[in-house]
Parts: C-alpha cells; sequence; structure tokens
C-alpha cells in the first residue's frame, strides 16, 4: 500500500513537471512572437541568455521527460526489490535527476549554437534558420544521421531498461545519478540532430516539438522503433535534399 502510494506521488509529481514545461513553452513562444514582431535587434545580454538557456532546459524537459517514462518505471520496480521505500523513492528522484542533466548540457549548447546563428546573420525574428541552402543541409544531416552506427548503438540502448539497468545498476543516489546521467547521454546521442531540427521550423515552434516528441517517443518502443527511425531517416533525406534544391532554384 505504502508502495503504491509512493508511485503514485512520484508518477504525479512527474507529469505536473511535464505539463508545466509544455505551458511555459506555450507562453515562452507567444512572448518570442511579441519580441520578434516588436524588438528589430536582438541584443545578447547574460539575461537574455539565461532566458534563452531556461527556455531550451524547459523545452528538453517537456519533449524528453515523457519519452523516459519507461526507463524510470522500470528503474522504481527494480530498485523496489534492492532498495527500502524511502530509498526508491530517492533513487528514482535521482535518476530523472541526472537524465535531465544531460539535456541540459545539451541545452548549453543548443544555447551557444543560437547565439552564433544570430550574431551571423542566419536566423530569422521567429529564430529559424534564414535561407532554405542551410535548412537542407540539417535535414539532410539528420536524415543521414538515422542510419549511423551511433544512432543505431545509442537508439538501442533507449529501448531496452531492463537490459540497461542490469548492465549497469549502481546502488545509492550518486549511482542514480550517474546512471541517469548515462542515460540522459544515450538519449543526447539518439537523438541530438532531431533536435537540431528545430532551428529549421522555428526554435519556438510548438507544433514541431509536439511532432519531434512523438517522433522520438515511437522511436523508442521495442517493436517497431527500429524501422520506424529509418523511415524518419528517409524523410530527413528527401526533405533536405528538396530545400537545397530548392536554394539553388530561387
Amino acid at each position: 500500500m505504502e508502495a503504491r502510494r509512493d508511485f503514485v506521488i512520484v508518477g504525479s509529481g512527474l507529469a505536473a513537471v511535464i505539463v508545466v514545461s509544455w505551458a511555459w513553452q506555450v507562453r515562452m513562444s507567444l512572448q518570442m512572437q511579441e519580441l520578434a514582431q516588436g524588438v528589430p535587434s536582438w541584443q545578447w545580454t547574460p539575461g537574455a541568455i539565461l532566458a534563452t538557456f531556461f527556455m531550451w532546459a524547459t523545452m528538453m524537459v517537456a519533449m524528453m521527460l515523457p519519452t523516459a517514462l519507461p526507463f524510470i518505471r522500470t528503474y522504481w520496480g527494480l530498485a523496489g526489490a534492492r532498495s527500502s521505500q524511502a530509498s526508491r523513492t530517492s533513487g528514482t528522484i535521482a535518476f530523472v535527476s541526472g537524465y535531465l542533466i544531460a539535456w541540459a548540457v545539451f541545452s548549453a549548447a543548443a544555447t551557444l549554437l543560437q547565439i552564433l546563428l544570430h550574431q551571423r546573420g542566419l536566423l530569422s525574428p521567429n529564430m529559424s534558420i534564414a535561407g532554405t541552402g542551410l535548412s537542407g543541409v540539417v535535414a539532410l544531416a539528420a536524415g543521414i544521421y538515422q542510419f549511423t552506427p551511433m544512432k543505431t548503438a545509442c537508439a538501442r540502448k533507449c529501448r531496452t531498461p531492463i537490459g540497461f539497468f542490469v548492465a549497469r545498476w549502481r546502488d545509492g543516489v550518486g549511482g542514480a545519478i550517474a546512471v541517469g546521467i548515462e542515460h540522459g547521454l544515450y538519449c543526447v546521442g539518439c537523438c541530438w540532430l532531431l533536435m537540431a531540427t528545430m532551428f529549421v521550423a522555428g526554435v519556438m515552434s510548438l507544433a514541431w516539438m509536439a511532432m519531434l516528441t512523438a517522433i522520438m517517443l515511437i522511436e523508442k518502443l521495442p517493436s517497431v522503433g527500429e524501422r520506424f527511425g529509418g523511415a524518419i531517416g528517409w524523410i530527413g533525406i528527401a526533405a533536405g535534399i528538396a530545400l537545397i534544391v530548392r536554394s539553388f532554384a530561387s
């Protein structure tokens, strides 16, 4: 009974974090649209850099935390057989924290990339890449990456929770954080170029965020994930070629 109560509490907390993150993204998207219309130039002050990082970090929570739920549920179950109820709860929270730390590092890198692209005049007011040629290169790269050994290896690690934990389990809160970081790094390795397509659709495009979340959820399914990932790869290649050809034609 106590285990069920704590699972409901942890699960409800995770659901609340996901909902709040999506709500924050909606708010940020509306604010960015107003800013793009009302401000002729964007100044990269420390406050603006921090806000951009927070935007990316909350975006990763909104998009990636739902895809990690099977791993979180599996961790909870395995921890119950190895530790006390309190340790299982704290360990699960630590695992989730480690997972999000990995995506926070990615968010910092994405923030830096956004600054560099903007300073070189390569971003439009809605924070999408200005020019179909470069957009095509990003889409093409994302499509090709779907077939690389690194993508395949990372994606497989993200589809098998039991196998992952059996090979890498570490006891204690510190161990849970380390395992969470490791799982997060595999997910970053799996999805980083798909995330880069946010610069093609527009960094604050809610529709593209929702579509990418659905894509990554399906990609992590053991039954159809690999075939689906291949299909996404071919779509990315076709879209990239089409955008590049369009850039030369215009």
